[in-house]
């Protein structure tokens, strides 16, 4: 598990928890580099034939606007 770096000075405070140096970092507790020193264990790669979701496609048809009609009272103009 990781701790905070000895050489830190002061507190840091991190998911409701008050570190100082030489802490042992809580279980599920996510604390940067530079307040623990350690290299962050990289993140799973994905798998082969695993398929990633759906990507934006700008030329995919958009739906139909809804249908324009006078919204409120007519004006006393338009009577």
């Amino acid at each position: 598990m990781a701790r905070i770096r000895d050489d830190f000075e002061g507190a840091v405070h991190v998911d409701g928890h008050v570190l100082v140096a030489g802490d042992e970092v809580p279980k599920g507790v996510r604390a940067g580099v530079h307040l623990t020193g350690e290299e962050p264990e990289p993140a799973p790669e994905e798998t082969p034939g695993e398929e990633a979701g759906e990507e934006f496609d700008p030329l995919a048809e958009e739906p139909e606007p809804a249908p324009s009609k006078p919204r409120g009272r007519p004006r006393k103009t338009q009577q």
